[in-house]
């Protein structure tokens, strides 16, 4: 199918941008497991509904981030997922070099469970659109030695609920961004980096509530050792219809060298009176009087920094209200 007129236009806006990792030969996303779940590409659904792909497409929440244009010019691929009212589906999917833009519609009262595993190089972005009373437990798991620049988007109706873990390790941006516009809406997001040698981790998450009642918790920990960099931007926004809204934004991380470097970016935006918001950031280094505690007991030093860093990631896990989250996004290092 020939490339309608609007989206080229569309591709025509960013095609400028230049940015330091590229994608060259992109591959499609390998979908593993799924379950209740209806998947049209692009082309698939520009010929079913193209004033709907067309409204999805150009409405969708955009990004400051130059990799956020390169993809909006060059994705080879878009999907449009689907979970029907009530149903409760799964999705695994795999990202291996991929240029790839998803929208995932869950409609009233349905259930998703949503992972995505990052193998390669990749730049890839998922917009979600929970209706009213539906739910989300979404993880990403990055692994390490590879680049990645991931954008993900929830659009939050009445009583709807999310949970959205992760896990980073190494290279590259994650940015996960919660609008809560219905009633009674609820987001608990919990992103995670470990970095080393010389990379840089950046990790951006945001909540924006503009209906009444609404709460969030977002959660940034960061674990940084030897030249390697991370950055922890959090953001809570509270609309003038937000009244009754609740977040808690806290962002903790732990230096394991002299070289290593953090900075924590806490930044709270409250129109309305009636809300209870509140914010933490702390860079620190290892608590020594425990690192000589575990010395005490047998443990060499390395294997002592090794279990303070698994406490303090396995504690943030835990608080995700998803047991198989808790599970799968533990990497090797933390299993009991």
């Amino acid at each position: 199918m020939k490339e309608p007129k609007w989206l080229a236009e569309e591709r025509k806006k960013t095609e400028q941008i230049q940015v330091e990792h590229e994608i060259q030969s992109p591959k499609p996303v390998k979908v593993k497991n799924s379950k209740n779940v209806k998947i049209f590409s692009f082309e698939e659904m520009l010929e079913k509904d193209q004033k709907f792909a067309k409204d999805a497409f150009i409405k969708r929440k955009k990004s400051d981030s130059a990799y956020f244009g390169y993809l909006n010019s060059r994705f080879n691929e878009c999907n449009f997922i689907f979970v029907a009212k009530g149903k409760k589906a799964e999705l695994d999917l795999v990202f291996n070099s991929v240029l790839a833009i998803n929208f995932i519609f869950v409609e009233e009262g349905a259930n998703l469970a949503l992972t995505n595993a990052v193998s390669s190089n990749s730049i890839l972005s998922s917009d979600i659109k929970l209706e009213q009373g539906a739910q989300l437990n979404s993880g990403l798991l990055k692994h390490k030695g590879i680049w990645v620049h991931s954008f993900q988007n929830n659009i939050l109706g009445t009583e709807a609920k999310t949970n959205s873990i992760c896990f980073w390790s190494g290279n590259g941006t994650s940015e996960v961004q919660s609008h809560l516009q219905g009633l009674n809406s609820r987001a608990n997001q919990i992103c995670l980096s470990t970095c080393g040698k010389d990379e840089k981790t950046i990790l951006n998450s945001s909540a924006l509530h503009s209906a009444n009642n609404t709460s969030s918790n977002l959660i940034m920990r960061g674990v940084v050792q030897d030249n390697s960099q991370i950055t922890l931007n959090g953001g809570v926004v509270v609309e003038h219809s937000g009244n009754g809204s609740k977040s808690n934004l806290s962002q903790d991380v732990l230096l394991l060298d002299k070289n290593a470097k953090a900075e924590a970016n806490p930044i709270l935006e409250i129109k309305h009176s009636n809300v209870e918001c509140s914010h933490s950031a702390v860079v620190r280094k290892i608590d020594e009087e425990k690192l000589f505690y575990l010395q005490s007991r047998g443990l060499d030093k390395n294997l002592a920094e090794t279990t303070i860093v698994t406490g303090f990631l396995r504690s943030a896990i835990n608080k995700t209200e998803d047991k198989e989250l808790r599970n799968m996004f533990k990497p090797s290092f933390m299993q009991e």
